[in-house]
């Protein structure tokens, strides 16, 4: 196949674009952080309602928006503004989101409303929820503990993990690959190739603790990259077959030649509750 120069160029120009957008957010400050991550989980959700609708599935983008902000803005750490003035929960407006859901389901006169709305909701856990976390998990330690500083070196490091896992996978099914993983779903994905990549996704996991915790914390990050690998191929795996379904080559267009966002972050929404649970538990 003849390699397309312009292809390349304007696949490498995008994807240098999104790893200074997203690494550029997280060192700068919580608010940017915050913002980009904000604006990614709006964008992804739009695309899932967008790729359901494909299907002929039509749920309310104005209601289903409003649904989606309000549940982003309930992880926001209130204490930044606030310092320790603001004694109510923000969390608790996350029960409206239902509420607002089924009472939309009920009085609208749209066939399958209700399952319209729960398709709604579904998008919400699937990409803003995960996007919310982080978050919470950029005032984290390592004991699962809530910290009063912005730290955002284990969201960079589960990241890192996930790149990793993806480059190795990639080069080890290129090299070594014979066993098809899930052909009907992403046929360029092999056994081995997953294997490798859940491998060295562990040894990043080994060798960020050494560099950037001290070591204290093997058992954790060894875990960690092991669950992040496999969790970021779930993830993957997960989002080809919404595509497939829905008859799609991309989720979107907002990145010239790597498609939409949940291309790109499929694998963080599947990573990003399970790194904050196991942390959470203080493994």
């Amino acid at each position: 196949m003849a390699l397309n120069t312009q292809t390349l160029i304007t696949r490498t120009l995008s994807a240098v674009v999104y790893v200074i957008l997203l690494l550029g957010s997280l060192l700068i400050s919580y608010y940017t952080a915050y913002l980009f991550f904000g604006i990614v989980a709006i964008v992804g959700f739009n695309e899932y309602l967008n790729l359901l609708r494909v299907k002929g599935i039509v749920a309310s983008k104005v209601i289903g928006n409003f649904c989606a902000v309000l549940t982003y803005l309930t992880f926001f750490n209130f204490d930044t503004l606030f310092a320790n003035s603001l004694k109510f929960n923000p969390f608790i407006f996350l029960s409206i989101i239902p509420l607002v859901l089924i009472k939309k389901a009920i009085f609208t006169k749209k066939e399958n409303s209700f399952i319209s709305s729960l398709l709604a909701l579904g998008g919400i856990l699937y990409v803003v929820i995960p996007l919310g976390l982080i978050s919470k998990l950029v005032f984290m330690n390592l004991n699962g503990l809530p910290t009063v500083t912005y730290n955002c070196l284990i969201v960079i490091s589960v990241i890192v993990i996930i790149w990793v896992n993806d480059t190795f996978a990639y080069l080890g099914g290129s090299l070594l690959g014979k066993r098809k993983l899930m052909e009907r779903i992403s046929p360029g994905k092999t056994i081995e190739g997953t294997v490798i990549g859940v491998i060295f996704g562990a040894v990043a996991g080994f060798f960020i603790n050494k560099l950037f915790f001290l070591g204290e914390y093997t058992v954790v990050w060894v875990v960690l990259g092991t669950f992040i690998s496999i969790l970021a191929t779930i993830g993957d795996l997960a989002e080809s077959l919404f595509k497939r379904q829905a008859g799609v080559k991309d989720s979107g267009t907002i990145m010239p030649g790597h498609g939409g966002v949940l291309d790109r972050f499929d694998s963080i929404l599947f990573t990003m509750p399970i790194v904050y649970l196991i942390l959470s538990i203080k493994l």
